[in-house]
């Protein structure tokens, strides 16, 4: 199980404005998806994979066709979300 500290979701939110899937200015992209992270978390320690979260946030919460481009990069930057959180999984 993982929990979110502050620098955990830091460094996830980092990843999540790499991602900036609806392409918003940077800066903007650094608070943009903050709402997401517990949801990502929560995804993670339920199946150990947020890549299916953040197609459902793109997807359902934010209207979006989900598209090749789109599953390309949220596929490499779900890896790194994972790499994070499977770093801080505490059994």
């Amino acid at each position: 199980m993982v929990t979110l500290t502050e620098t955990l979701f830091a460094q996830v939110n980092a990843v999540l404005a790499e991602w900036n899937p609806i392409g918003v200015p940077d800066g903007i992209a650094e608070s943009e998806y903050k709402d997401y992270i517990t949801v990502l978390v929560e995804a993670w320690n339920q199946s150990g994979d947020v890549e299916p979260a953040m197609v459902w946030v793109y997807s359902e919460r934010m209207g979006y066709d989900v598209n090749p481009a789109f599953s390309r990069a949220t596929r490499q930057l779900a890896t790194q979300i994972n790499q994070l959180l499977q770093a801080n999984h505490v059994a």
